[in-house]
């Protein structure tokens, strides 16, 4: 790895295929005061097709739509779905106004 400034050190690497990867990181040097040291790390990185861009999120690919869509056409029955637990209306508070869902401390209730 390349030492960038202040004893920080950088690198990439390139992922055949958009997923969660484990990376192990191992380093090997000396303290400051001349003994062997080494270090290891293991870390996440999460790769996304298009990764130059912000990672996807729950408004990404327009679920809300979808899911509209499921309903009005009958591929989703709310009273089925009701039955399971689900309730639609709740989802559908997720889908109006800002699109952040339900105001902070509303969740979940």
């Amino acid at each position: 790895m390349a030492e960038q400034e202040g004893g920080v050190y950088q690198t990439t690497f390139v992922a055949g295929l958009p997923g969660v990867y484990r990376v192990r990181i191992s380093a090997e040097g000396k303290s400051l005061r001349g003994k062997a040291s080494t270090r290891e790390e293991i870390r996440t990185a999460a790769i996304w097709a298009g990764g130059g861009r912000p990672p996807p999120n729950r408004h990404s690919d327009d679920w809300c739509r979808k899911i509209e869509c499921l309903v009005e056409t009958g591929a989703l029955n709310p009273e089925i779905l009701r039955k399971f637990g689900i309730d639609l209306k709740a989802i559908g508070k997720c889908c109006d106004g800002d699109k952040e869902g339900p105001p902070k401390g509303k969740r979940g209730k």
